[in-house]
């Protein structure tokens, strides 16, 4: 058996801003991008032969839906239909069943599961497909539930969990004039009833739009728990929780059941990024057999093997770029105090070659066998770090000469086999002017403290010496000042005591980063971590957060000089 899932289509979803100068044939391309992922996902059922497609979720990206939207999916029905491939829907909080819809005919392939109520529908070997000739038994049961209104706010799949284990673990009986494709009615809102003629082998599949463990990247409808699902899972549960509307791929349970969200197969802006598509699942194939006569799965749980399948028609790219130390960016002597702008631009274009041949082969989450190439790439270019370029990259005037030369290059690309187009729709300019450590210790300032503590914990580290005194000024009260001068631990609420400065505190720095560490030992993960880094890790640690922090008093700055 094999079936592909999918979800979170949103046929037909708006593209804002980006097509914006954009060639009308690339901006065309962009606004069907949905689309043109939808007839993929049908090649794609159709070359591989499935048995059947579940779909997760919001197929529509509004309630109201759009004509165009719901007639190429009704195309896409009838062309599974011609094949014997049945489709199985929920409707999620994008498409919700609250609103009025057009009335429009659909293949008998089709089953929508009902509003706020649960319902499931068994599935049959299709001899078209050339699997399991001559039987007509049960290979799957698919349980599912559509959003009623947009915020559903409880957990389906305890409704789920309830209807099937009332089911039990044999399948329903095949109403008179069902259509070909396996569907049989389990009628409406009541458990299916016992049928000898599936058993053991029948796999369960939940079909559901939920948030799992209150994933941030999504809005809290439907919410269970995985370990919920997990529970509910086993010989007589559930084999497969297909899920839908968290947008990234995820495995969140590998084994029974497993539990996974395929994400979105069409990206709709920068915030979902890179590679997109479905999982194509088989059971019992991969262990070199396939469903028998009797229709009994060979293998067991061992036999399930989940593949991505990329089918995106246009891949939203973020290149961030650290220009403190990108090979081959032209530094402070060939720019010679001004900006070469041939020398960057020539980097720019580099960087659109790269981000183009990384998508002219299909990634490594794909194993390679199958799937689909983007058409094209829109890209973000993010600049950031300390650079002498900082006063000619943020000119306004920079950024649009260097963004219209990047673009330029999209026409001879993506056409003769040269691999997809690339649009730059985006320059964003993040980059600091630079700054001089060596002249900042010098400073009788707060950075200036900083720049000094961070050169004497990483000059320990690099030596295994602890620093000499004079490190850091301590300020402390006069009865303190004879521990000064002790070789202690330095701890950083003295520093907040009030009085006068009395003199220097040596400083062990190696026992100042335990101290710091030290709460984060408690916690299995880091303690792990921590165990094993390097001297020359944590030198490379202390350089980041030295950085970051001086970032932060030079953003601070300007606020602090308003008051």
């Amino acid at each position: 058996m094999r079936f592909v899932h999918a979800a979170d289509l949103h046929l037909d979803s708006p593209v804002e801003g980006v097509t914006a100068g954009m060639p009308a044939e690339l901006a065309r391309e962009v606004r069907e991008a949905t689309l043109t992922t939808l007839d993929r996902l049908v090649q794609l059922c159709k070359e591989e032969r499935v048995d059947f497609l579940l779909l997760a979720g919001d197929v529509y990206d509004q309630a109201d839906r759009g004509l165009r939207a719901q007639i190429r999916f009704r195309r896409a029905v009838e062309e599974l239909e011609r094949v014997g491939i049945p489709v199985f829907l929920v409707h999620g909080n994008h498409d919700d069943l609250g609103h009025d819809q057009l009335p429009l005919e659909w293949p008998s392939n089709l089953h929508v599961f009902p509003a706020g109520q649960a319902d499931a529908r068994t599935v049959s070997p299709a001899p078209e497909q050339g699997k399991g000739a001559g039987y007509t038994g049960t290979i799957a049961r698919v349980f599912g539930i559509s959003y009623p209104h947009r915020q559903v706010r409880e957990d389906y799949a305890e409704r789920l969990i309830r209807y099937q284990r009332a089911a039990g673990r044999a399948g329903s009986p095949a109403a008179e004039g069902e259509p070909r494709g396996g569907l049989a009615t389990a009628r409406g809102g009541e458990p299916v009833e016992p049928d000898d003629a599936a058993g053991s082998s029948t796999w369960d599949i939940a079909l559901l739009h939920a948030n799992v463990d209150g994933s941030p990247e999504a809005d809290p409808y439907s919410p269970c728990r995985l370990s919920e699902l997990v529970a509910a899972g086993g010989k007589r549960g559930f084999q497969y929780w297909a899920l839908g509307h968290v947008h990234e791929r995820r495995i969140l349970h590998p084994g029974e059941p497993v539990v996974a969200y395929p994400g979105n197969p069409q990206g709709r802006g920068f915030a979902e990024p890179g590679w997109r598509g479905v999982y194509l699942v088989y059971v019992g194939e991969e262990s070199g057999s396939d469903w028998n006569s009797a229709g009994s799965r060979q293998g067991g749980a061992g036999g399930v093997r989940i593949d991505f399948v990329p089918l995106q028609a246009v891949v939203w790219h973020v290149e961030r770029i650290n220009l403190e130390s990108p090979p081959g960016w032209p530094g402070e002597k060939e720019a010679g105090g001004e900006a070469d702008a041939e020398a960057v631009t020539r980097y720019l274009e580099e960087v659109v070659r790269l981000v183009r041949a990384s998508y002219s082969l299909l990634p490594a989450s794909a194993q390679g066998r199958i799937g689909y190439l983007p058409i094209g790439v829109i890209l973000e270019i993010e600049l950031t770090g300390r650079t002498p370029l900082y006063g000619w990259l943020r000119r306004p005037d920079t950024q649009e000469e260097l963004l219209r030369v990047t673009r330029d290059l999209h026409s001879s690309s993506g056409r003769e086999g040269a691999g997809p187009w690339v649009w730059p729709a985006r320059l964003q300019v993040k980059v600091r002017p630079p700054i001089d450590k060596a002249e900042l210790a010098q400073e009788d300032s707060f950075a200036g403290e900083l720049v000094r503590l961070a050169g004497a914990l990483k000059a320990a580290l690099a030596g295994g010496r602890e620093a000499a005194p004079g490190v850091l000024t301590v300020r402390r009260g006069r009865e303190e000042a004879a521990a000064a001068a002790s070789d202690t631990l330095f701890e950083p609420g003295v520093a907040e005591s009030a009085g006068v400065e009395m003199g220097r505190a040596r400083v062990s720095p190696r026992a100042l980063l335990d101290d710091w560490l030290s709460a984060l030992r408690g916690k299995p993960e880091a303690a792990e971590i921590l165990a094993s880094v390097t001297p020359e890790e944590l030198q490379a640690w202390i350089e980041a957060a030295e950085d970051r922090l001086l970032d932060l008093l030079e953003e601070a700055a300007p606020a602090a000089g308003k008051d």
